[in-house]
């Protein structure tokens, strides 16, 4: 049987305590499931200990082997789980930081949006929730660089932001919708200035070669 259980706002966890036997008719020695996430608000990273654990070790014990001895490949990190600890020490503290959070992404994503939006042959809904835009740069598939080459994907698009003017992005087809690529506004407003105009200019000499 499975129990939600509140952590704090906005988060929730889930538990099994289920006490249903292996199939080797023994109980089980640890909880099949004890995983939480409360990282979200409180900006920890997610995928907690991805990869962790060495993957080439395979069970070699035959038949009789116990679950121990199977590969481990996720866990809780424990950096994670530190910064869980600390930031349900906040206690009503911790909404306010959480507050003052919230009102900064806002502002940074309200300036990446608009500036988005003013840009020739681009399209952008505005996101409400998470810290990362899905920008549509499509109607540049086509277009040559100087130096560079052919743009044709989400994929040369930010290869070419990124080798001809150090803004790093991601393709969007590894989110599937190759069409756009994703920008992360989990930085200063200082910085999203810089990385708009530099976008504004890597823009401008592919408008010549397209019709946007």
């Amino acid at each position: 049987m499975k129990k939600e259980g509140r952590l704090s706002k906005g988060t929730t966890g889930s538990v099994d305590t289920s006490n249903r036997e292996d199939p080797g008719g023994k109980p089980p020695t640890t909880p099949r499931k004890g995983v939480m996430r409360r990282h979200k608000s409180a900006a920890i990273a997610g995928e907690e200990g991805k990869d962790a654990g060495d993957k080439s070790q395979r069970n070699t014990e035959g038949k009789g082997a116990t679950p121990e001895s199977k590969p481990v490949s996720s866990g809780a990190s424990s950096i994670s789980q530190k910064a869980g600890v600390a930031a349900l020490g906040l206690g009503k503290a911790g909404g306010e930081i959480v507050a003052e959070m919230v009102k900064a992404y806002r502002e940074r994503r309200d300036f990446l949006v608009e500036s988005f939006r003013e840009m020739e042959g681009v399209k952008i809904s505005e996101p409400q929730g998470a810290f990362y835009l899905f920008i549509d740069f499509s109607a540049y598939y086509g277009s040559q660089a100087e130096g560079f080459g052919l743009i044709n994907d989400s994929s040369s698009l930010a290869l070419y932001f990124l080798d001809k003017f150090q803004v790093a992005m991601v393709p969007g087809d590894a989110f599937g919708d190759d069409s756009c690529i994703r920008i992360s506004y989990a930085t200063s407003l200082d910085v999203l200035r810089v990385a708009v105009d530099k976008i504004r200019k890597a823009l401008e000499p592919l408008r010549a070669t397209v019709s946007v």
